[in-house]
């Protein structure tokens, strides 16, 4: 049995690597965006999928409805605790990077530490962090481990309390 997840490198990777841990046998598979995740459950290409749909800081996540209006059926949920970092090759930054659920969850946070600095979405944390590892004066937000894969300098860590999310595993 398959499991597919956004990443690597990314929090939904957590996510799967904890549910994997309960389920004996249970592969993972990494996709570089949402999109491909979904298509690759329709496809049958694997047997289930972890979104992200919840989330202390910001409430429902915009996957939560898309499985929800496609009827997908849920099988199990898991929360882990999510710590952001926000990270770069040099501390010029010039602009933020993350996937626009991270910047959602991180704008008090940057709305004060960062004001005038233009925010880019991006496909996920792992892609915002590779960016950042080229340099360009990009700052990206994500996990610790997705910073240090890159070698990128953690310039501040754990820049939201209290947050968590919650996951759904689909089939």
């Amino acid at each position: 049995m398959k499991l597919g997840y956004l990443g690597p490198n990314t929090n939904s990777e957590i996510a799967a690597q904890a549910y994997a841990a309960k389920i004996a046998g249970l592969e993972i598979q990494s996709y570089p965006c949402m999109d491909y995740v979904f298509r690759a459950l329709e496809s049958k290409e694997v047997n289930r999928i972890i979104i992200p749909v919840k989330n202390s800081i910001t409430g429902d996540i915009e996957y939560k409805r898309y499985a929800e209006k496609e009827n997908l059926r849920k099988i199990d949920e898991i929360s882990i605790k999510i710590a952001h970092c926000l990270a770069a090759k040099t501390g010029d930054l010039r602009f933020i990077a993350s996937h626009p659920e991270v910047l959602r969850q991180c704008a008090e946070y940057l709305d004060k530490k960062y004001p005038r600095l233009p925010r880019i979405s991006m496909e996920s944390t792992n892609e915002a962090a590779r960016l950042a590892s080229i340099g360009l004066g990009i700052g990206a937000i994500a996990n610790l481990e997705t910073c240090l894969f890159y070698g990128i300098r953690i310039t501040d860590r754990n820049l939201v309390k209290n947050n968590f999310s919650t996951f759904w595993v689909l089939g």
